[in-house]
């Protein structure tokens, strides 16, 4: 998780496309939305949708038509929409699936301003369950949740309650304020950007930027808190990550990677809320700026934190998941005429079972604007973004260890990236054994690596090739730190059985991380369990010639393991992974969502090797990799093909058990 030094980098925070000219009132106000409704309460709001939407949703008369001549509608409250004028509003109950239940309640319609007001009956209460409605074809209607007096319907309202549909909430019982905040943080959104030919279209690009966010909310506010007196505890954290840049008049694109190191201290108060603080830390980043068939330049340094504290605070869930809930922030820099925005986001951890180990796979994003002559950020002036996808291990501190703890064998899976002057980006990976004598010395087993390499042309090499065997030596201080001949640069767990490691050449600009898991003497048990996939990687020219694709799973994402027979089993992966592609370096940023459930072929070792494979028509995913002895956590290197190409796409990913 990055925090202070996210900004000094241009890198902090939440998902794409969503805050040029952000402002407005939320779909439902906070406005005595803690209160019942009286009888015969009235609601009133305005009903809004992007441009290309609005037609699709009016009903006017030839007065409404004429008056537009004479009363011009008002601008929309949330950026980016325009009222809808003349359609016909409908008040209804909704079960949990969204369908109707019982006859109309209430009907109006919307002025030339797209204002609406109605009145409930005297029977009628507000509740999460109580719809008013726009529309009712596939594709053309928006919905919201009558919480509040004051109402408004948009797309974003219809994608609150489809996504508390989608997630199975009593929506009944909902909180008012759940609704309330929930839409307000969406409404950050520029709607217009989004685009889409119908609301369908237009709520699958609020899923693809909003989604996983919107998960963690809702989830937060269903789930129970817990006691998380279990995680108290000094961490190290080794984060790594890759970053895609664009500007808005089409300039110098970026391609980047970043490593993080921090420490953090957890202590749980009760009731679910646990205390963070944030100490240390040090990044390394490199950076190629520039555009295809242009020499690109390497920009890189380090950044070391000045030794002050920050303090989060975090909820512990019952669902096993701790939730660091990161505020709107906003940064200008007058001396460069640029400021930045990041809306709230949430880091979801998720802990595993006995072990002192999180992880976490981060997805952010950052947006630049131009600023006022009075110094503040232009929100009406964008002019680019960097998005990110990264894959952070938090690891509790041992003490009093020596060398002698360090021993045995380790699965070990690795990714690494480099760039170079003239616009070369390359990417290599690898899974391995390593072997530790617990006397300072380990040796490294001989492993295909995988590597491909993108010139400044977009041209993609696919090569594989003999990674050969070596030895080294290393030290392990007491507080869990490993040196390997220079300053520590990894970190061992209080069970001595798993190892991260930040790789850092600044020399050569390749920085990556490398993933130790001890392997057990026996096969682990896995059959039955469900396992969350947390993953991230760089694809090169993966869907089409000359793509940059950044590829991180969504907290959703989960593997599912039937019964194990002769060592093999098949499972259900149901995926949902977030892609930040570029067909160019100086290329428009462009973020999809894909969901996928499909059955695998896995395999699992003596010694906890691990192969899984899906196919998914042309494309192959295979993750090869390592279970521990409980079964509890697996660490892979993943490899894509499309057709008969060797690889399109490195990552690596790590399997947590749910319980």
């Amino acid at each position: 998780m990055q925090s202070k030094r996210y900004w000094s980098l241009f890198l902090m925070a939440l998902l794409a496309l969503m805050l040029a000219g952000c402002g407005g009132s939320s779909s439902s106000s906070d406005d005595d939305s803690d209160t019942p409704a009286e009888s015969g309460t009235e609601v009133s709001g305005t009903a809004s949708a992007a441009p290309n939407q609005v037609a699709l949703l009016e009903q006017k008369n030839l007065f409404e038509v004429a008056l537009e001549f004479v009363v011009p509608p008002l601008a929309a409250a949330m950026t980016g929409l325009e009222p809808i004028q003349g359609a016909s509003v409908e008040l209804i109950r909704v079960d949990n699936e969204g369908n109707q239940i019982g006859e109309v309640i209430a009907t109006t319609t919307t002025s030339v301003t797209g204002h609406y007001t109605l009145r409930l009956p005297a029977d009628v209460n507000l509740a999460g369950d109580l719809v008013v409605r726009i529309g009712s074809k596939p594709g053309a209607q928006l919905r919201a949740q009558v919480v509040s007096r004051s109402v408004n319907i948009t797309p974003v309202s219809e994608y609150v309650l489809k996504k508390f549909i989608e997630r199975g909430t009593d929506l009944n019982s909902l909180s008012p304020d759940t609704v309330v905040s929930i839409s307000g943080k969406v409404e950050e959104f520029d709607i217009a950007a989004l685009g889409g030919e119908n609301i369908d279209a237009l709520l699958a690009r609020l899923e693809a930027d909003a989604g996983d966010y919107v998960n963690s909310q809702i989830d937060l506010a269903v789930s129970e808190p817990a006691d998380g007196a279990s995680l108290d505890g000094v961490y190290y954290s080794t984060n790594m990550t890759l970053v895609l840049g664009d500007t808005d008049d089409g300039s110098p694109g970026t391609f980047e990677t970043q490593v993080f190191k921090d420490i953090f201290a957890l202590d749980a108060q009760g009731a679910g809320v646990i205390d963070l603080t944030i100490t240390g830390g040090v990044t390394l980043f490199a950076q190629m700026r520039g555009s295809d068939n242009n020499s690109g330049t390497v920009y890189k340094g380090v950044d070391i934190g000045d030794g002050e504290s920050e303090n989060l605070e975090a909820a512990y869930t019952d669902n096993n998941v701790v939730t660091i809930q990161a505020p709107f922030h906003e940064e200008v820099e007058p001396e460069n005429n640029t400021g930045f925005r990041a809306p709230a986001t949430d880091f979801r951890l998720q802990p595993v079972p006995g072990m002192g180990l999180m992880f976490s796979a981060p997805s952010e994003v950052l947006v630049r604007y131009a600023l006022t002559d009075t110094d503040a950020v232009d929100a009406n002036n964008k002019l680019g973004e960097e998005l990110k996808r990264g894959i952070e291990a938090f690891i509790r501190t041992p003490t009093a260890a020596t060398n002698a703890d360090l021993t045995g064998a380790f699965g070990r899976v690795y990714l690494s990236t480099t760039v170079s002057d003239g616009g070369q980006i390359e990417a290599e990976a690898e899974a391995s054994t390593i072997t530790f004598d617990g006397a300072g010395h380990f040796t490294n087993a001989a492993s295909p690596r995988y590597r491909f390499t993108r010139a400044n042309n977009a041209s993609v090499q696919l090569v594989t090739e003999q990674a050969n065997s070596g030895s080294a030596s290393y030290t392990l201080a007491s507080d869990g730190t490993i040196s390997f001949g220079g300053d520590p640069t990894a970190y061992i767990d209080e069970s001595f059985s798993f190892v991260a490691v930040a790789n850092l050449d600044e020399a050569t600009n390749n920085l990556g991380t490398t993933l130790l898991l001890k392997k057990p003497a026996t096969t682990p048990e896995v059959s039955g369990k469900q396992y969350r996939i947390m993953s991230a990687g760089l694809g090169l020219g993966l869907g089409q010639a000359g793509n940059i694709s950044l590829i991180g799973s969504r907290f959703n994402s989960e593997l599912t393991m039937g019964t194990v027979t002769a060592g093999e089993t098949e499972v259900t992966r149901d995926l949902s992974i977030s892609v930040v592609t570029k067909t160019s370096l100086e290329g428009q940023i462009n973020l999809t969502q894909l969901k996928t459930s499909q059955a695998a072929d896995v395999t699992v070792g003596s010694h906890g090797e691990t192969t899984i494979v899906v196919v998914d028509g042309e494309r192959t995913t295979t993750y090869e990799g390592f279970f521990n002895a409980e079964g509890s956590l697996g660490v892979f290197m993943v490899r894509v093909n499309e057709g008969e190409n060797d690889a399109n796409q490195l990552g690596l990913a790590v399997l947590i058990e749910k319980i």
